[in-house]
């Protein structure tokens, strides 16, 4: 199937910015935040409760999880899962394909196909 034949879902009780961009097949579930000027992928899925800072770049396929937090110019790259209420900080990348474990403070970038968690966040294994 074509990605244009995907459609988004946005639960009501959430909100997206006018000046961000949603690709297709987006699922938002409630009290969701997505600030102005980011850029959601295609598939990607935000659970409830999370808030997506400004600026920040979603790659395809990622998986938000309840609680978390971005700040400012945030890169998650495509096929990221990030763990539930994990906080990132301003400017942070995280690889495609990585998984951040849940409650961790993401302080600095986390490099592709790899397992990190805690608070800093850290490699734990690669993938």
């Amino acid at each position: 199937i074509s990605k244009e034949r995907y459609f988004n879902i946005i639960h009501s009780s959430s909100y997206v910015a006018s000046s961000s961009v949603l690709s297709r097949g987006v699922l938002i579930e409630p009290h969701v935040v997505v600030s102005s000027q980011s850029t959601v992928g295609f598939g990607v899925f935000i659970k409830r409760g999370s808030l997506i800072g400004h600026h920040n770049v979603i790659g395809d396929f990622v998986d938000i999880n309840p609680g978390v937090t971005t700040s400012g110019r945030v890169i998650l790259g495509n096929g990221c899962t990030i763990g539930s209420g994990t906080v990132i900080k301003d400017g942070v990348k995280i690889g495609e394909n990585s998984i951040v474990g849940i409650g961790s403070v993401v302080t600095k970038d986390i490099p592709p196909n790899c397992v990190a968690f805690g608070n800093p966040c850290r490699v734990a294994r690669d993938l």
